[in-house]
């Protein structure tokens, strides 16, 4: 509750005396910090089970990337997409005995998954407070001809940025294919897959920063700010498209 009330203080001082692309960005921040509040509080009751969902794959030889492990990430998503690992393996796996423990892990994976949504949504409810506080204070600015101007900015290099990594993704996936020939198609995905999380970072940047400057943002606070915002968020449309 004091981390609630710190974010609504937050929002309540804050004050944009000129519409530019800072103050834009720094009220950005501020849903943004509410978003990171969420994902901090249902990680402290997610890491005990995160740990015991790593605990079942390893005792099925099941190898899972240490990028997994991701605070910035919203654990329903971590446990959808264990889940799907588990789905793609059940479809193609052959002896009987390790088919019952995959069925049953999956189902494990299934409950979890709807208990950390249920989490999720409870959370939402408690706080959306601070969305309509933060909706409320800056509504005016929806009449603003340099807020709209630059909204759509924004959005638009946050699709272009997404579309960057998803390209380097798609050429690396083709790459791989074709060097990899003769290679079990599991182990390409796995390997490919492991090579673009833990690149991910020089990926993004890259992307990134190419977008940037074809939208002729030079500023070094304002590129660290929205490198900052949509970040997480291109990583985990990335992450949930790997698995």
């Amino acid at each position: 509750m004091e981390e609630q009330k710190q974010l609504e203080n937050s929002i309540n001082t804050f004050c944009i005396k000129e519409v530019n692309m800072n103050s834009i960005l720094a009220m950005k921040k501020l849903a943004d910090n509410i978003n990171d509040y969420e994902k901090k509080f249902l990680w402290k009751d997610f890491e005990n089970k995160f740990n015991s969902i790593i605990k079942r794959f390893i005792e099925l030889d099941i190898i899972v990337d240490s990028n997994m492990k991701d605070s910035k990430e919203y654990p329903k998503n971590i446990v959808n997409i264990f889940k799907n690992t588990i789905y793609e393996m059940i479809k193609i796996e052959k002896n009987q005995d390790k088919l019952n423990k995959l069925n049953n892990l999956y189902t494990i994976l299934l409950r979890e998954y709807i208990d950390e949504e249920d989490k999720q949504e409870e959370l939402e409810d408690e706080i959306k407070y601070l969305y309509e506080i933060l909706e409320k204070k800056f509504e005016w600015l929806d009449e603003d001809d340099d807020f709209i101007q630059l909204s759509e900015l924004l959005d638009k290099i946050s699709n272009e940025i997404c579309e960057g990594v998803l390209r380097y993704v798609d050429q690396k996936k083709q790459f791989y294919k074709e060097c990899m020939k003769g290679y079990d198609l599991k182990y390409i995905e796995n390997y490919t897959r492991s090579y673009l999380l833990h690149n991910f970072n020089n990926i993004f940047n890259e992307a990134c920063l190419d977008v940037l400057d074809q939208n002729n943002i030079k500023d070094e606070d304002q590129i660290k700010t929205i490198i900052s915002l949509y970040y997480d968020y291109t990583k985990s449309s990335t992450k949930s498209l790997l698995y």
